[in-house]
């Protein structure tokens, strides 16, 4: 599973926690550290996995990609906050 995560560049659930819907997740960055996911989930009936990758793949990814971006573009200012340097 981790060698198709990796190709997807997406984490992704066929079954499992609630056997009736499945779902997609990309990560969101700050830095090398990961600290949220953007997740889509589908009812499994009203489409295959591999139309909700079709669909949704794609556009969750840049989302994701798109927020990481804006996180690295803010001003460092850890040490204004009180929080440790990483």
């Amino acid at each position: 599973m981790l060698g198709q995560v990796r190709a997807l560049g997406l984490g992704f659930r066929r079954e499992g926690f609630r056997s009736h819907t499945m779902s997609l997740s990309a990560l969101v960055w700050a830095g090398d550290q990961v600290i949220a996911c953007l997740t889509v989930i589908v009812i499994a009936s009203a489409m295959s996995f591999e139309k909700m990758l079709k669909e949704y793949a794609a556009d969750l990814k840049e989302t994701a990609a798109k927020i990481s971006a804006g996180i690295a573009a803010l001003p460092d200012d850890r040490d204004a906050r009180g929080l440790p340097e990483t």
